[in-house]
């Protein structure tokens, strides 16, 4: 349920945009006349303005001494996934972080300069920067990794906890693995980008999820649907996802503290912003630079602080 430190939240955040030409919406609440670094304050009845204004991002201050120690392994065959709870002494208070890339984010040929057997990816990389880096994963924290192959179901993993080498997915098997850990934290926290984006989206409208008693938060980032969004021209590429059942996107609407962060479909690729999200953004950017913007990760970092 929205708590009254979800509302303040809401208005934290929209006191830190206040500058730039992006769009922000809040639901259940009119559009504020503030405005986000790099973002547009959303109003349905007027035309966006169209003009960035470039705002820096302070550069993370504290630099955590280890990342959090390893758990029992996790058995993964190639076609099949068993998941073994995490039975680790984690605090009730630790949150749980899954970080999903979009299409063909595993096939990067680098690896992380910060986790040790973890592809490098954009999001990956962006999120360590801004959360791991900076002491806002702390070692009663977990974090998940998940990167799509191209054009394809499949995904990569990998657990920090477990530190074991990246190992194959489905899609559909990522819910289990964040349901095998999540009773063992207080907050689940989800974020995703483009069919990553998508795909964060299912796993927090999951019933099962929905009957654990855990916080669940999600940040998206031009969502595109991986349904209906098949070949770069089919008209699912440019509109946020529509392949959601009225019952799942009530589960979001009622059950996530979610933070939606959009930019203007071009001829390929973009996304729209979302009725039940908490908090719509607008950004000038385009769909493959959008997850690398300093003032969508500026934006993600205050709304989650507030949730952390």
């Amino acid at each position: 349920m929205k708590t009254r430190s979800s509302m303040a939240v809401m208005f934290l955040i929209s006191a830190v945009f206040t500058v730039g030409c992006g769009q922000m919406t809040h639901k259940h609440k009119a559009p504020e006349s503030t405005q986000q670094p790099g973002a547009i304050v959303n109003d349905p009845s007027q035309t966006p303005a169209q003009t960035p204004v470039q705002t820096p991002v302070q550069a993370p201050t504290q630099i955590p001494s280890q990342v959090p120690p390893p758990a029992q392994p996790v058995v993964v065959a190639t076609t099949t996934v068993v998941v073994t709870p995490a039975v680790s002494p984690v605090p009730a208070n630790g949150n749980l972080f899954v970080v999903v890339g979009g299409n063909g984010t595993c096939l990067s040929r680098r690896m992380s300069s910060t986790v040790d057997g973890l592809i490098s990816s954009e999001i990956f990389e962006l999120f360590n920067e801004n959360f791991l880096l900076n002491g806002l994963v702390t070692p009663a924290d977990d974090v998940i990794y998940a990167c799509y192959e191209w054009q394809s179901a499949d995904l990569q993993f990998y657990d920090l906890r477990l530190r074991a080498p990246m190992a194959p997915l489905h899609e559909t098997q990522l819910l289990d693995v964040v349901l095998s850990r999540a009773s063992t934290f207080r907050q689940v926290v989800v974020i995703g980008h483009s069919a990553g984006g998508w795909l964060a989206m299912k796993v927090a409208a999951s019933p099962a999820l929905a009957a654990m008693p855990v916080k669940i938060t999600l940040v998206t980032i031009d969502p595109v649907s991986r349904i209906n969004c098949q070949r770069l021209r089919d008209d699912g590429c440019r509109e946020a996802p529509t392949d959601f059942s009225p019952m799942e996107m009530a589960q979001l609407d009622i059950r996530t503290e979610w933070f939606n962060a959009w930019q203007r479909p071009g001829i390929l690729l973009g996304s729209a912003p979302i009725p039940p999200a908490d908090v719509n953004v607008e950004f000038n950017s385009t769909h493959p630079r959008i997850v690398k913007e300093p003032a969508v990760w500026a934006a993600i970092s205050q709304f989650l602080t507030g949730q952390l």
